[in-house]
């Protein structure tokens, strides 16, 4: 079974310098870790700034020499005005054993910078199982489907705009396709932007009928769609090929049970944005 679970350390202004450390804690299950992830990028955009943000991990089974990852989308320095970019979670493999309870410290350095961006670094693992296929882990991508899918389906669109977490929406297995593939969450912006908003956050998602407790303990994963603060008049959202991204979420169900995705965004934003959570299946 797999598991995601994030921190938000704090980072420094000052270039390759540590800011304030955060922790993630193994849920117990724990026995291998399979990837790092990590999003975020400017809230307050300045010209002439680059964004290259990257992770030291120390902590419980940690490997020495300390590792340094390289996090989220770096993003040269621009002029203003300059529009809103794009903040996708990026991922990359590791082999780390987990210990079920141990804890991971994540410290993350940026270039030197007028405002500190803000920054999600989770970590994907397992209770053992090894889940990906070569061709997923040639290209150093989490984001894929388990499987081939014979059935997609969806929920309505749900707007967001506040910090409480919000149900987006509730997808009914159906009755002939009852194995899930893939699990995801989109979001994006249907409304004015608004200059110096960034759109950053997470999702969960509960079952009423998985035949394994899939979501219990809770888990956190980055949804789709994320975007740094734009600058001035040009504010506009880059696009993004976001059907490709899935949660690699693999589980057995039962016929007409629910599931659901509940989204927090990290910060609160003026306009509607449009959430839409989709499922796979066999």
């Amino acid at each position: 079974m797999l598991y995601s679970d994030f921190a938000q350390p704090t980072v420094s202004t000052t270039a390759d310098t540590a800011g304030t450390t955060a922790n993630i804690t193994y849920n117990g299950r724990a026995s291998r870790t399979l990837f790092v992830w990590g999003a975020g990028g400017s809230a307050t955009l300045t010209a002439a700034q680059a964004v290259k943000m990257y992770a030291l991990f120390t902590g419980d089974a940690i490997p020495s020499p300390v590792p340094n990852i390289p996090i989220g989308q770096w993003r040269g320095a621009g002029l203003a005005p300059q529009g809103a970019n794009d903040a996708n979670p990026t991922a990359l493999p590791v082999a780390w054993d987990a210990p079920a309870i141990g804890t991971v410290v994540i410290d993350v350095r940026n270039a030197a910078s007028a405002t500190a961006p803000l920054v999600q670094v989770g970590l994907i693992y397992s209770d053992g199982e090894q889940p990906f296929q070569d061709w997923e882990l040639g290209n150093g991508d989490p984001w894929n489907l388990r499987s081939v899918p014979k059935l997609y389906i969806t929920a309505t669109p749900t707007s967001v705009t506040t910090t409480t977490e919000l149900s987006i929406g509730t997808l009914t297995v159906p009755p002939n396709f009852t194995d899930c593939v893939g699990l995801t969450t989109f979001g994006e912006s249907n409304g004015v932007k608004v200059t110096a908003e960034e759109f950053f956050g997470t999702c969960r998602y509960t079952n009423t009928g998985a035949t394994v407790q899939q979501f219990d303990p809770a888990q956190k994963w980055p949804f789709f769609g994320q975007v740094a603060a734009g600058l001035g008049a040009i504010i506009d959202s880059p696009g993004q090929a976001l059907p490709t991204l899935w949660h690699p979420l693999s589980f057995g169900n039962t016929q007409n049970a629910s599931i659901q995705s509940l989204v927090t965004l990290r910060t609160a934003v003026t306009n509607a944005t449009s959430f839409q959570v989709f499922g796979a299946f066999v």
